[in-house]
């Protein structure tokens, strides 16, 4: 081997201290980005429920459950889940309105008629599968590409080559 060739190479670049340091301040900052992006989609504020696949529970009425697409078409998908609200003033009360004719209730009981137990809303919502998790990946995915993707061109303007000799 030639002494050219010879210092192209990953192990050339290891016997000097300005190359290590690089490793270690590229593997930091790759550490600190990818910590970042998990916090940052593990954090309740990035939370994107599957709004579709959620559940609706009628609690009386017909007692059965229905999936928020099955009551809702394309065009109507609420892009938050609908909460029930005992509010007779209450704004925007067509998602709630459309939930209780797909449950069968015509009227709503009020605390004091109920007999045994107390249930305070006509229905419930089980959220759907929270899809962060694939964002997540995603972004992570993204990343590494970056970073790999750094390290190739650190090598070809160092080396030469995009993938060096060890």
């Amino acid at each position: 081997m030639d002494k050219i060739d010879s210092k192209k190479t990953i192990k050339y670049l290891n016997s000097r201290a300005w190359y290590r340091a690089t490793k270690v301040i590229y593997v930091f900052f790759a550490l600190v980005i990818f910590a970042s992006i998990i916090a940052l989609f593990s954090s309740e504020d990035f939370m994107v429920s599957d709004i579709p696949n959620s559940v609706v529970i009628c609690q009386y009425g017909n007692e059965k459950q229905f999936l928020i697409k099955d009551i809702f078409n394309k065009d109507e998908m609420p892009t938050v889940l609908p909460r029930y609200f005992n509010f007779e003033n209450f704004e925007n009360t067509e998602l709630s309105e459309s939930i209780l004719k797909s449950c069968e209730i015509d009227a709503v009981i009020a605390r004091n008629e109920q007999k045994q137990g107390f249930i305070p809303h006509p229905y419930r919502i089980e959220e759907g599968d929270k899809i962060q998790l694939g964002y997540m990946l995603l972004a992570l995915l993204i990343a590494l590409a970056v970073f790999e993707t750094v390290r190739r061109i650190f090598y070809y303007v160092i080396l030469g080559v995009i993938n060096p000799k060890k």
